[in-house]
């Protein structure tokens, strides 16, 4: 949700990959401001060229949008949204239907079954009908989300590898009868009846059986995703659990879910006490540091039993010396980094040079971190050593003073730097257990919703089975009829037969009916 001066500056990167903008109190603009909004928008959707792809946000630049989100979202009640269309201009829209065609057709051809018809084209995204449900399910999957049909393509043929993939499995540990119980087992916990029949060959099944087959794939994914909420849930409770025993407010009555608003206004704050504790943390560690390095520095052999200022000052200008003489040996990251792509990446068919590629750039991404923590650390040692400077010179210990009072008085700095870092790091241990709380609130919400997602696709998928179900019932007793009729007409011509041959043949043609009845008994699904 945009406010309209965010809107009126948006640039092409920031519409990259947003099919709509919410915009904050549209209902109360002016029409002007508006028709403003609308041009604005129409412009940079035809420099955008249809082109999708997702660009890195600037935390600083988010955190401030985020910001001026939840102060409007208090004053404003009311918001509106503009679709930006998917297509700039009658070329790209034609393009996305064949597309979408070829990816329809692709999948009724391979055994698919498409969410709706292709006729009703991009209109259908719009106003779903009595495809709502169905819908929704693949939007949320697709990118961009009109391209639907690709998606169930894609998700089509996954099925398909990993129907191979299983057989292979199953079939050379002669164990295919499991598969096919598990098969059974999942659909039985969730209330599905009907047999599982599936062949070791899955060329040789018919397309209900591979419908059912799929349908168990599916939810064996339901089923991950139930575990995942267990687990979700199990990790926020113990989140929960730990901070009311820190003796902190949890979120009760302040976390909405479904509110975006409310949980960038907490996530700003949560992040605003995290950056000051860690900046304590950090600042009363540091003063630690520093203070262990001057008692260090007191009670080395350097130092006589009476200490001159000039020549205590001078112990810390050598160490800063020293310091600054050690970043400049540290082999710098960037020189890795300015080569850090090494060619042209292999295709990963080719087998032999994908893993050589990988093995050479394994080699300089751990060359690169183990650079990138040298210099760090050489520059930390740097700050510290123009720490300890400023401080030598600070000292008010006179022109000379002796070593005894030198290593006391630096004691007690030392001892007076322990209290503040066990504090600071007493309000981090305590904001992060906030944070994993808003995270688990978050995190618990998120599953939920993919788990509700799944759950459509798997209703959907249980009604095309009854529905291919019911044809094959009908398929088979129009096979009897037929059967009938034909077992009559024999029957009638055997009679007449009988006059002259008396050699009667129906329990050939019966025992055959007989067969046909129990072969599609044993392929019901019902």
């Amino acid at each position: 949700m945009f406010s309209v001066d965010e809107v009126l500056n948006f640039t092409v990167e920031d519409l990259r990959g947003l099919n709509e903008v919410k915009i904050q109190g549209w209902d109360n603009l002016p029409s002007e401001t508006r028709d403003r909004c609308i041009q604005e928008l129409r412009q940079l959707v035809h420099q955008r060229r249809n082109t999708v792809q997702s660009v890195a946000a600037n935390p600083d630049n988010l955190a401030e949008k985020l910001r001026r989100e939840v102060i409007l979202c208090n004053s404003l009640s009311r918001s509106s949204t503009i679709s930006t269309p998917p297509f700039d201009d009658e070329a790209a829209l034609q393009e996305s239907l064949r597309i979408e065609k070829e990816s329809y057709n692709a999948l009724v051809s391979e055994g698919g079954i498409p969410s709706h018809p292709v006729a009703l084209g991009f209109g259908i995204l719009e106003n779903p009908r009595e495809y709502k449900d169905i819908i929704s399910y693949w939007k949320s999957h697709s990118t961009p989300g009109h391209f639907v049909f690709t998606s169930q393509l894609k998700a089509w043929r996954a099925f398909r590898r990993y129907q191979q993939t299983v057989r292979r499995y199953f079939t050379q540990r002669g164990r295919f009868p499991d598969y096919q119980q598990r098969v059974l087992d999942r659909r039985l916990r969730h209330g599905l009846e009907g047999d599982v029949r599936l062949l070791e060959d899955q060329e040789q099944q018919s397309k209900l059986e591979d419908w059912v087959e799929y349908q168990g794939a599916v939810i064996q994914t339901l089923e991950s995703f139930e575990k995942k909420v267990e687990e979700a849930c199990q990790k926020l409770e113990s989140a929960q659990r730990a901070l009311a025993e820190a003796g902190i407010p949890g979120f009760e009555g302040v976390y909405k879910e479904g509110n975006f608003g409310t949980y960038s206004a907490l996530c700003i704050e949560h992040h605003k006490e995290d950056w000051q504790a860690s900046n304590e943390k950090r600042s009363a560690q540091r003063a630690l540091e520093l203070a262990e390095k001057r008692l260090n520095a007191a009670l080395s052999d350097g130092v006589g039993e009476v200490v001159e200022k000039a020549t205590w000052i001078n112990l810390a200008q050598n160490e800063l010396r020293a310091a600054r003489v050690r970043l400049d040996v540290v082999p710098r990251a960037r020189d890795i980094r300015d080569s850090y792509i090494n060619g042209q990446r292999p295709a990963p068919e080719d087998v032999e040079e994908w893993e050589q590629w990988w093995k050479i750039e394994d080699k300089k991404r751990e060359a690169l971190k183990e650079r990138l923590t040298a210099e760090s650390n050489a520059k930390s040692e740097v700050e510290l050593a123009e720490e300890g400077m400023n401080a030598a010179m600070s000292d008010g210990i006179g022109q000379k003073v002796e070593r005894a009072t030198l290593i006391r008085l630096i004691q007690e700095e030392l001892e007076s730097a322990r209290p503040p870092l066990e504090e600071a790091k007493e309000l981090t241990r305590k904001i992060n257990l906030k944070g994993k709380v808003l995270s688990g609130l978050a995190g618990l919400e998120k599953i939920q919703g993919d788990f509700q997602q799944h759950k459509i696709l798997v209703k959907w998928i249980e009604r095309q089975r009854l529905e291919m179900a019911s044809e094959s019932i009908s398929s088979t007793q129009n096979t009897e009829n037929c059967d009938d009729c034909r077992l009559g007409n024999r029957s009638n011509q055997e009679t007449v037969r009988s006059h002259s041959t008396r050699a009667p043949k129906i329990n050939k043609s019966s025992e055959r009916f007989t067969v046909g009845r129990r072969r599609a008994q044993t392929r019901s699904f019902l």
